[in-house]
């Protein structure tokens, strides 16, 4: 499989810059203007892409259940969805969809809308998945609430579908127990984050819950290449997943903090040139433990390795051990390798 996907242009994966998502979910509540808003907040605060959750209630609740009604009032035509998807590139971030219902696949994809998230509570629905294979859109398996078991159904039907443009977005959702409930920490599992990048060989993303600015960071540390994090239109807001969604200013500093994980990445242990301007002052040299003369056979005793550095490595010094000297060496002078006979 391929551990690299693009998303509006942007690249995602091993090796590249990770991306941070600010996830609008339904903060809109129905209302398109205030999506529109959101829009411009999610740029302003520095994301790379936004994602809405939109859905038909006709597709997502059977029509006596309450929740039928209330996504009803949240949906939007598929005019309304294009605005949306042409506000946010005329912000210069990409859009991706989580749709709630198969039916909007294809009406997102005519829109343009840059990639699609499999909700957690479709990752085992085959209408959904066969929607965003068909899209030929990249598209990632949301797996909050999910098994091992359950993940491994869903990339494997995934990718007998013959679509290799998708990654796995690890996560977990709890905030539906109670109104404000947010991510304990202790269940977070971020292991999984690397865990899954060995066991699917596809990108992996992290979905985050928690109500602080550190964990997109944390989880870039992990190996996340793409971090999704809610945003709130401001302070005083309360409204879908509001005790998870950072308002604009603190969104902005969790985007900080995340670049500044990025950047913290490698594993060359190559030295940089400012670290290498230090091994001189920091690191010792070969010394000599006394005046010496030439002709003088070296021992041990006659070697002390000192700070400054730029000399001759004290890891070297059995090659010096027994050889001649060329040449006076007063006390403290650094001695290499050419002051010594062959």
């Amino acid at each position: 499989m391929n551990r690299q996907m693009t998303i509006a242009g942007r690249t995602c994966g091993p090796g590249c810059l990770p991306l941070m998502l600010a996830e609008e979910g339904q903060a809109n509540q129905g209302d398109h203007d205030l999506a529109l808003h959101m829009i411009d907040v999610a740029s302003d605060a520095g994301a790379d892409i936004i994602e809405f959750q939109l859905g038909f209630a006709d597709d997502l609740y059977v029509p006596d259940d309450p929740g039928h009604a209330l996504y009803k009032t949240r949906e939007f035509t598929p005019q309304q969805i294009a605005t949306l998807v042409s506000r946010a590139h005329d912000r210069g971030i990409g859009f991706q969809a989580a749709c709630l219902s198969p039916a909007l696949v294809p009406v997102c994809t005519e829109a343009g809308t840059d990639a699609f998230c499999v909700n957690a509570m479709d990752i085992d629905n085959p209408a959904m998945l066969d929607a965003v294979c068909l899209s030929g859109r990249p598209f990632w398996l949301a797996t909050l609430m999910s098994t091992l078991s359950d993940v491994d159904w869903a990339v494997d039907y995934v990718k007998k579908s013959g679509n290799p443009n998708f990654g796995v977005l690890h996560g977990q959702h709890v905030m539906s127990a109670e109104p404000g409930t947010d991510m304990p920490p202790e269940v977070m599992q971020l292991d999984c984050i690397p865990m899954f990048a060995d066991r699917y060989d596809v990108p992996v993303g992290y979905i985050d819950h928690t109500p602080v600015a550190e964990t997109p960071a944390l989880a870039v540390m992990k190996g996340a290449v793409l971090v999704c994090k809610h945003i709130a239109p401001s302070e005083a807001w309360r409204g879908p997943d509001w005790a998870v969604a950072l308002p604009p200013e603190e969104w902005k500093r969790a985007r900080r903090l995340f670049d500044r994980a990025a950047r913290m990445g490698g594993a060359t242990k190559e030295v940089g040139e400012l670290e290498a301007a230090d091994q001189p002052i920091h690191r010792r040299s070969l010394r000599a433990a006394r005046d010496l003369a030439p002709g003088e056979i070296l021992e041990a005793s006659d070697l002390v390795a000192l700070r400054p550095g730029g000399g001759l490595s004290p890891r070297f010094a059995d090659r010096l051990v027994g050889r001649k000297t060329k040449r006076n060496h007063s006390r403290h002078e650094m001695i290499m390798l050419d002051d010594v006979e062959e």
